[in-house]
């Protein structure tokens, strides 16, 4: 067990490089600068790309490696978030997104991972709804046919289980990646306060990378709902929403 798990570090830490994202100036750059060791400088290129509102998962992908190499954990996950959002089968995205977590004690929403997390909100769709044509189709064989009776109900009570697990997975995830209300905590020491007001009492402080749900938005200030289900509002600018608007702005 301990093999397997410095084996799932070793491609965790391996994956932590660039990828090629597109033919646009500002991802070839950042991708010379961060080979060069130039994490800063190659983050601002990637950002300016994303700021004209050209999104790959690969650009995505690259900014969160140059972030991470930068100690920056909570814009890390994020754009590591970014880029699974574009291309949810990215497979370098993922084990680096887990590995980071893996490295911070911030909590996630639900469906962030676990069973929900097993597929995407469109995956999960699909299997609903393969899965109630299976119990449909089974029970109806299984009342109009005598023969393989048996087999035809089994079929059919296959199908409602993967059917009402999919729902399940689905009310979870509450759009998953997609879910446009989605934000993650991007600096330590985030206080979540009852009211909006720099003054204010914390309901509880935040890590880096945690994730909470954007309830309302007012000025410099954004009522959240946290992992834990409390409320409280927090700093516009100590949050990012994970699907980017136009021009780039995580939180727009």
């Amino acid at each position: 067990m301990r093999i397997f798990l410095l084996v799932l570090l070793f491609v965790a830490v391996a994956c932590l490089g660039p990828l090629g994202a597109a033919d646009a100036d500002g991802f070839a750059r950042g991708n010379a600068l961060y080979s060069d060791g130039k994490f800063s400088e190659a983050a601002a290129a990637y950002e300016s790309e994303a700021q004209r509102g050209h999104f790959t998962a690969n650009a995505f992908y690259n900014l969160a490696n140059a972030y991470y190499r930068l100690g920056d954990r909570g814009r890390a996950i994020l754009n590591y978030q970014r880029a699974l959002l574009l291309e949810p089968t990215h497979a370098e995205a993922a084990a680096n997104l887990t590995f980071v977590r893996g490295r911070t004690p911030a909590p996630t929403l639900p469906g962030s991972g676990g069973f929900a997390g097993w597929l995407d909100v469109d995956g999960w769709t699909w299997l609903a709804a393969a899965g109630g044509w299976l119990a449909v189709v089974g029970w109806g064989a299984a009342v109009f046919r005598r023969r393989s009776r048996g087999l035809t109900l089994a079929a059919g009570i296959s199908g409602a289980a993967v059917c009402a697990a999919s729902v399940w997975a689905l009310v979870l995830l509450n759009g998953g990646a997609k879910n446009p209300n989605r934000a993650v905590v991007l600096a330590d020491d985030t206080r979540a306060l009852y009211s909006p007001a720099d003054n204010s009492k914390a309901v509880l402080t935040l890590s880096a990378g945690g994730e909470v749900s954007v309830l309302s938005e007012q000025g410099a200030w954004v009522y959240v709902q946290l992992a834990d289900g409390s409320r409280g509002w927090v700093s516009a600018d100590r949050l990012e929403k994970v699907v980017p608007s136009a021009n780039g702005n995580g939180t727009g």
